[in-house]
């Protein structure tokens, strides 16, 4: 099931039908190839702009902190390959800056009867096609080889299955793995839960975590959790992204 751009918007229809007419210019665009690659920014929307933003201003609060980046429910994977771009940016030689992208890739996985609000967030939506995970791969990899020290490779991995099962994993093959930030979208109370109580465990001193629905009233599993597994339980300061404040992140406070 995919995408429906009119589930969470402040956008009229008018704003929608732009948003359309934009993607379409890009399509139509009659440009060379190589100038085409180089004016994207032409349809690049504002509010896609924020969200850019909004990344960077998570990752730049990390550069002094030793970790991997997590994004948990990454679907199309803009959140790891703009992760790539900005380690890229801001420290090309962090070749330990690892970056992992889980998803069932199949849709939402986890959420109860009578947990979610909102029709159109539910079970198996936004699902991606399929082998997707190897698209998101070889997207990442033509990312890493495009930008600075690109012959050191291997610094990303997507991760697909149900977070509950694949973040344990992970984990317990790594035990010296340190987490930095962790993006989260999963959205489902248990997964959520799962996943966040073993990164707590994870978590260095001035790492974060991010969330992309925190007080939505709509869909609370991530508000919910920041109450019962992290305010009373760590110390930490809380931040709203400046250009995107739907972004929220807790950053860790020595105790």
């Amino acid at each position: 099931m995919a995408y429906n751009k009119k589930t969470f918007t402040n956008s009229n229809d008018t704003s929608l039908n732009a948003r359309d007419e934009l993607f379409e210019s890009y399509e139509n665009y009659n440009a060379p190839k190589d100038e085409k690659e180089r004016s994207l920014a032409l349809f690049l929307r504002g509010s896609q702009l924020a969200r850019i933003l909004a990344i960077q201003e998570i990752y730049k609060e990390i550069l002094n902190i030793p970790g991997a980046i997590f994004d948990l429910g990454t679907w199309r994977g803009t959140t790891p390959v703009l992760c790539e771009n900005f380690r890229a940016i801001y420290e090309p030689l962090n070749f330990q800056r690892h970056i992992y992208a889980f998803d069932t890739f199949e849709g939402y996985k986890g959420f109860e009867k009578e947990e979610n609000k909102v029709s159109d967030i539910n079970n198996g939506k936004y699902g991606v096609e399929e082998s997707y995970e190897h698209t998101l791969e070889k997207i990442l990899i033509l990312h890493e080889q495009n930008n600075a020290m690109g012959h050191i490779n291997e610094k990303h991995q997507v991760i697909k299955g149900d977070v509950t099962q694949t973040v344990p994993l992970l984990l317990n093959e790594n035990p010296g793995l340190s987490i930095a930030l962790a993006f989260f979208d999963l959205n489902c109370y248990k997964p959520t839960k799962e996943s966040l109580q073993l990164i707590i465990n994870r978590l260095l001193n001035g790492g974060i975590i991010a969330f992309w629905q925190f007080n939505r009233k709509e869909i609370q599993a991530e508000s919910e959790l920041f109450f019962e597994l992290l305010h009373s339980n760590i110390n930490y300061t809380i931040h709203k992204c400046e250009t995107y404040p739907s972004l929220i992140y807790i950053k860790k406070k020595e105790k």
